[in-house]
């Protein structure tokens, strides 16, 4: 029987959205990418919301968007980059289904935020430099929350041998 619920965790870039839609696909469950759940519950987009509510506000709703999802099943979410660090956020996803932390290296990441079409507020305005510094700052807040998931995945291999085997079933 598989977890009603699958949390992705991990920094941004990782690749939760994309791992997300390929396991959702082979669960046949319904894939929640809790940013765009935020962006259409206040018509706004994630940047908007920093800039108006500051990242204290952005938290608060995305705290209630990510409750609504333990009244779901049967679903595939992909949270933000700071959704398991604040408030009891990891417990919450823990005690509701299946977290599973998408671990890869930082130089990855840093390229891949780099790279991206898709602005991150975190990271606006910065260059190179600043990009690797704040993404190994952020790292080193969040790890311990990251390393409380239930699942750690460290490759690519490990996340298309999950979705071959269908092994996150109990």
């Amino acid at each position: 029987m598989p977890h009603q619920r699958i949390y992705l965790i991990g920094m941004p870039g990782c690749g939760k959205s994309t791992f997300g839609k390929k396991l959702a696909k082979a669960f046949s469950y319904k894939f929640i990418d809790l940013d765009k759940e935020i962006e259409n519950s206040t018509n706004k987009s994630i940047p908007q919301i920093f800039e108006e509510l500051g990242e204290v506000g952005f938290r608060k709703l995305e705290k209630e968007v990510l409750i609504k999802t333990t009244f779901q099943n049967h679903l595939v979410i992909a949270c933000g980059g700071g959704t398991p660090s604040y408030e009891d956020n990891i417990k919450l996803m823990n005690n509701a289904g299946l977290s599973i932390y998408l671990k890869v290296p930082l130089s990855y990441l840093a390229k891949r935020i780099l790279d991206s079409k898709t602005p991150r507020p975190l990271f606006i305005g910065k260059n190179k430099e600043e990009i690797i510094l704040k993404v190994e700052e952020i790292f080193e807040q969040r790890r311990c929350f990251y390393e409380a998931a239930k699942v750690i995945i460290e490759s690519n291999q490990e996340r298309r041998n999950l979705l071959l085997n269908k092994s996150l079933q109990t």
